[in-house]
């Protein structure tokens, strides 16, 4: 995988990642302001927004729940430090399916009512996932574009 690749994969993270946070991000630039209905809509075709699991600081609030958020900025991390490898580490994946099920006990025992809703640990399990299942991407794109099989 090319440097060029990867620097171009991170910015787009970087920008989907600044969707997210763009109430906050108003605060340095007034004018961001003016995409917030917009991207509104663009994220609620991935995230259902329920207002009670969004992430909400000083009145603002990010556009996507907790857990989508710990699932993007785990996504973003791992593009973070991609950047820094010349090749992608080849890893068992036997470590993809564990990074799922933090993620799906934690809905199935929220949903069951055996505890309440944490952002924090709705951030933490979408976290896993998302800096685990990105790695993989990268693997998959790395070993097709060398030719290999996964």
């Amino acid at each position: 995988m090319t440097f060029a690749f990867k620097l171009f994969f991170f910015f787009v993270v970087l920008a989907w990642n600044a969707g997210i946070y763009v109430e906050f991000l108003t605060r340095l630039w007034g004018k961001m302001a003016l995409a917030i209905p917009f991207l509104q809509v663009v994220y609620s075709h991935v995230c259902h927004q329920d207002p009670a699991k969004v992430i909400r600081f000083a009145g603002m609030q990010t556009l996507v729940c907790a857990r989508c958020a710990g699932i993007y900025f785990g996504v973003f991390v791992v593009a973070f430090l991609m950047l820094f490898f010349k090749d992608v580490p080849i890893i068992s994946l036997k470590y993809l399916l564990p990074s799922f099920l933090p993620l799906i006990l934690d809905v199935i025992l929220v949903n069951l009512g055996l505890y309440a809703y944490s952002k924090p640990l709705a951030f933490s399990t979408g976290f896993v996932l998302g800096s685990v299942g990105i790695y993989y991407f990268y693997r998959t794109i790395s070993l097709n574009l060398k030719g290999k099989k996964n």
